[in-house]
């Protein structure tokens, strides 16, 4: 055991000489995930625009079924006009019976909506733009 001992210490690097160079290792490192952060970020915002091209007629034939149904619903008679908004229920069940739009993106739909606008009246002009 006492030879192993020895043997180790003659193996070992002295601390001075190697502090510097574990400093400069740790600083690549650091910077090398800050890059990929950045990266990440950058590949995310990407996603989203190509997202949006590719999905932008179809997006836009869903609001306008969706904003014919959610105008007739709140249309008044004696004035021939829209309101602008609708009650978050009449919303609820407009999109639930949408064969156009999957559970998951109603429920996403919803619960965005429930958070900006509460569970009261929904502004549904910007329809079109929550779904992207």
């Amino acid at each position: 055991m006492l030879a192993l001992a020895e043997e180790d210490e003659d193996h070992r690097i002295p601390w001075e000489p190697f502090v510097p160079v574990g400093l400069a290792a740790i600083r690549t490192f650091l910077s090398r995930n800050k890059q990929l952060a950045k990266k990440h970020t950058l590949d995310r915002t990407v996603n989203k625009v190509t997202m949006r091209l590719l999905y932008r007629l179809e997006v836009k034939k869903i609001d306008d079924i969706l904003q014919k149904r959610f105008k007739h619903c709140v249309y008044d008679e004696e004035s021939k006009k829209h309101a602008g908004t609708i009650p978050f229920a009449a919303m609820s069940e407009i999109l639930h019976k949408t064969s156009w739009l999957s559970p998951k993106e109603v429920k996403l739909i919803l619960r965005q909506y429930a958070v900006k606008y509460g569970h009261e009246e929904v502004d549904y002009s910007r329809f079109a733009e929550d779904l992207h």
